[in-house]
């Protein structure tokens, strides 16, 4: 509508007419001029009124903006410059070239961007520390000078590509100089700055053992992508430059930038943001300037004095202005923002500066809700793309998981961590290959998270009720049916079926010949595989994961616990009748629920038992109940009360409690995009003012004290939200149709949920208790 504003302004009478009918003339000596992508929403009368020059990329090139960098950073020494000219000839262009013929880039990067992402990483590693000083050493200099040169042009000419492309770039790049190592891709290896050579990440390695007591979401296990991802990452992050990592879902994107943050100096802040389909670039102005202090009249920092480094998570999930526009205000927002160095106050409609702040992002590559982001906004940034980790990576992650829970278990047992991290990845390779979403199973998406799940579940066993071989195996084939076969459509028997075979022949594989057959001999339902539950016994200390050999024992055990369900005065009773499709499903809510961070939803057609289910499964797990009442006038005001409420009881009361929430409840989407938040971060952005947080920091001050805290305010709500994460499940009831539109209008949901199905609509179960990256 603006463009359209300006066509009598473009006239010769030179007239801004309003939408409101105000009309502002320009003067004689007032001219515009437009510099734009392209044309696409722009209309022929527009286009009429202005003269056209277009510059092409391939003239205009980006060998001026080269040659600029070049004077600027080497040209007081001419030997150096000549030299640093050499290895652009010798390489970049070269490798621009064979990557836009035999490359693909999950997301494009245009070559300038590539060359401005290659001329800031190597002026960050051009350092004495890393062994680049002409005066100290000339004749090292120039061997030295270029590996690191090849690093940069690495991990940012190259650093966009799949897996695939990385491949053919490394024969490529041997083909054009013979220095690297014959092993390995030039991806594997840094540069040795004490050395002079190149060495591999695996050298950086360190032996890794899980801490005792530590949840499964914080078991990260360092492998040789992880320490190059975060060694790029800091280099960029503390060059001052903005970082866009690009990954599938599942590869580790969250939890790695999670860690650079976590490693970030003291004097830095740092400010999570999530970003879903109905983010506005207002919320998004006003969850920053709120983590912001006033410096002087038109300028806002981070309290402290400090940096910020703002993390947005799911940078491409904003809907588009319009079908036919290519922008996504948050996003253009923040370009303001980078361009100009702030943005307009949007009471005052006064330019404000925004300072000492920078930006690191997240994104999967477009697909489904995920849009393409304007080349505009992308060009702002240096651009990584983290790759599915190889095999033998995630062999070596979920093996140094395994392996020191089973050698508290006998002989028979503590050799079977790599067998099982070997069976869970090629199953999942199977899984990812066989069943594809369509829009019948929008649901069918699988990631690594997965795997990690079915791993996740086998870490419950206990030396006293998994003695064998075999029950270890039985145990290891219900995780994998809880977090993959659950997930199929009933009436897709078919599905289930192939997905058995796979088990199947998994197991012959892996686990010396084991066959289904034989391994559920004396299982209840061959077909359905074991059950395991962790209430079947009272007189523990602590809930142990055991294996039901009695189906009618644990059927008794359910209706036992109805029966004291219907006895407490605070709740309504439910007449249940507990056959053997809702004893499961119990189980099933059970074992999500008693997971740290476990979340579901639960989806199948009205009436089929979902919310009693979750209700009867929450109790007997000593887990509180917490749902909202809908009324005519319920509204976002409303929503936000009732979120305080939660939050209180999961954070500052630090009790169990599991919300409940259906589809018919959903007045807005807003509440959708509030969820996402407290899946992802715990928090809700801008849920507090400013007034309400000390009574925030006081309730948890105490149990923050205990616990070592410093009792500053942010460690306060840090405490706060981690107790929220650790308190908190979230269970959504849905149809098979409103969870179709939720999965179109949020995938995420897919990965940070489990998802259960009643009867003949679905089984299936994604928990969220693995929600990072």
């Amino acid at each position: 509508m603006w463009i359209e504003s300006m066509n009598s302004v473009m006239d010769d009478n030179k007239i801004l007419t309003l939408i409101n009918g105000d009309r502002i003339p320009l003067t004689a000596s007032m001219s515009l001029l437009f510099e734009v992508e392209d044309l696409r929403v722009a209309s022929p009368a527009t286009v009429s009124r202005a003269g056209m020059i277009y510059l092409d990329q391939s003239a205009m090139g980006f060998k001026p903006f080269l040659e600029s960098w070049l004077d600027r950073v080497f040209g007081t020494q001419p030997d150096v410059q000549m030299f640093q000219e050499s290895l652009h000839e010798k390489y970049v262009y070269k490798v621009l070239e064979y990557k836009a013929s035999h490359c693909t880039e999950p997301v494009p990067v245009t070559d300038f961007n590539s060359i401005i992402s290659l001329t800031q990483l190597y002026e960050s590693l051009h350092t004495v520390e890393n062994g680049l000083d002409m005066t100290a050493n000339a004749q090292t200099y120039f061997p030295l000078a270029e590996k690191w040169f090849v690093f940069a042009l690495t991990w940012s000419i190259m650093a966009a590509v799949d897996e695939v492309g990385r491949k053919r770039l490394d024969v490529h790049l041997r083909d054009l100089e013979a220095q690297f190592p014959p092993t390995h891709t030039i991806y594997d290896y840094f540069c040795d700055p004490k050395k002079g050579e190149f060495e591999l990440w695996d050298s950086m390695l360190t032996s890794w053992r899980p801490r005792k007591g530590d949840p499964f979401f914080r078991m990260i296990v360092p492998t040789s992508d992880t320490v190059r991802n975060l060694f790029l990452f800091q280099t960029v992050v503390l060059s001052k430059h903005n970082l866009l990592v690009v990954g599938s879902t599942g590869v580790g994107k969250t939890v790695q930038i999670m860690g650079l943050l976590a490693d970030m100096p003291a004097t830095n802040n740092k400010l999570i943001i999530n970003f879903s389909a109905t983010t506005r670039s207002s919320t998004l102005q006003g969850i920053v300037e709120n983590s912001m202090e006033k410096r002087s009249k038109d300028k806002l920092g981070p309290s402290g004095g400090k940096q910020l480094v703002i993390f947005v998570d799911d940078f491409n999930m904003p809907q588009k202005s319009s079908i036919e526009s290519p922008f996504q205000p948050p996003l253009e927002l923040l370009r303001l923002w980078i361009d100009y160095g702030g943005w307009y106050d949007r009471s005052k409609c006064a330019w404000r500066f925004v300072l000492d702040s920078q930006l690191v992002t997240a994104m999967a590559p477009p697909s489904g809700g995920r849009a393409v982001i304007c080349n505009r906004i992308q060009a702002r940034f240096h651009l990584v793309n983290i790759t599915t980790p190889e095999d033998s990576q995630l062999t070596r992650i979920f093996e140094s998981i395994l392996t020191p829970k089973l050698q508290e278990f006998d002989n028979e047992i503590k050799p079977m961590s790599r067998p099982i991290a070997l069976a869970t990845i090629g199953l999942y390779r199977s899984v990812l290959d066989t069943f594809l979403p369509t829009p019948e199973k929008s649901h069918y998406q699988f990631n690594l998270r997965d795997v990690a799940k079915v791993v996740q579940g086998a870490l419950q066993a206990d030396k006293q009720h998994f003695d064998t071989s075999q029950s270890i195996i039985r145990l290891w084939c219900h995780e994998c049916m809880r977090v993959f076969s659950d997930r199929f459509l009933q009436d897709a028997s078919e599905d289930t079926a192939r997905f058995m075979d796979m088990v199947n022949v998994s197991m012959k594989q892996n686990f010396e010949d084991e066959d289904w057959d034989k391994v559920m001999e004396n299982v209840d339902d061959l077909h359905y595989g074991p059950v395991l539950c962790s209430f079947m016994d009272d007189n523990t200390g602590t809930l142990a994961y055991e294996e039901v050999t009695d189906f009618s024992l644990l059927a008794r055990r359910c209706e036992d616990r109805l029966e004291d369900y219907n006895l407490e005065p605070k709740l309504i009773n439910m007449n249940l009748v507990l056959f053997k499709d809702a004893v499961r499903h119990v189980c099933r809510i059970h074992r999500v629920l008693m997971m740290p961070r476990g979340n579901l939803m639960l989806v199948g057609v009205g009436g089929s038992g979902r919310q009693s289910l979750a209700r009867l499964a929450s109790y007997i797990a000593e887990i509180d109940i917490f749902a909202i009442e809908i009324t005519k006038q319920y509204r976002l005001v409303e929503w936000h009360d009732d979120m305080k409420r939660l939050f209180e009881e999961a954070g500052t009361s630090n009790k169990p409690i599991t919300f409940l929430f259906n589809d018919t409840q959903i007045k807005e989407q807003a509440f959708l995009e509030d969820i996402n938040n407290i899946l992802s971060s715990g928090e809700i952005p801008n849920l507090y003012s400013k007034d309400e947080l000390p009574a925030i920091y006081d309730g948890v001050r105490k149990r923050a004290t205990d616990a070592g805290c410093d009792g500053t305010q942010g460690e306060l709500w840090t405490y706060f939200v981690e107790s929220v994460r650790s308190n908190l499940h979230i269970i959504l009831a849905m149809s098979h149709q409103k969870a179709s539109s939720v999965f179109f209008f949020a995938p995420f949901f897919i990965s940070r949920l489990s998802t259960q199905g009643h009867r003949s609509d679905l089984r299936c179960e994604l928990d969220a208790s693995f929600t990072q990256g």
